[in-house]
């Protein structure tokens, strides 16, 4: 039987339901067809909460945080974040007055802790213990 291949067209002899002609457009449809398949809502949804679960175990927990200590990691961020589509969109984000209300709580906040402990401190509470 003589069909067309489904990733680039060519006619080939198939043999039951094929639909492509190769190893190489048959990897091609594989990997198109599970690109789709990743991106149903149940999928999703099961995938989100499988590697919430994964994450929250202590030997992840563990790999993880030695993993972000390595230098490669701390360059590899580094050099993410220096990116100009980074810098632009954190440009952007700062401007919207949602965000900025969240920079001056969080920057009450840490003042406020910085006065307790200065205050703390100076009470010799701190550093006597």
């Amino acid at each position: 039987m003589i069909k067309k291949c489904v990733v680039c067209g060519a006619e080939f002899d198939a043999n039951r339901a094929a639909k492509t002609c190769g190893d190489v457009c048959r990897e091609a449809n594989k990997k198109e067809y599970d690109k789709s398949y990743r991106q149903t809502p149940k999928r999703k949804a099961y995938m989100k909460t499988y590697k919430r679960e994964y994450n929250q175990t202590p030997e992840n927990k563990a790999r993880e945080k030695a993993r972000k200590q390595t230098p490669e990691c701390k360059e590899r961020k580094k050099a993410s974040n220096q990116t100009p589509e980074r810098k632009a969109y954190m440009k952007e984000y700062r401007q919207k007055p949602e965000n900025k209300a969240k920079k001056k709580e969080h920057t009450a906040q840490n003042k406020a802790a910085k006065d307790f402990l200065l205050g703390m401190a100076l009470a010799g509470e701190i550093g006597n213990q």
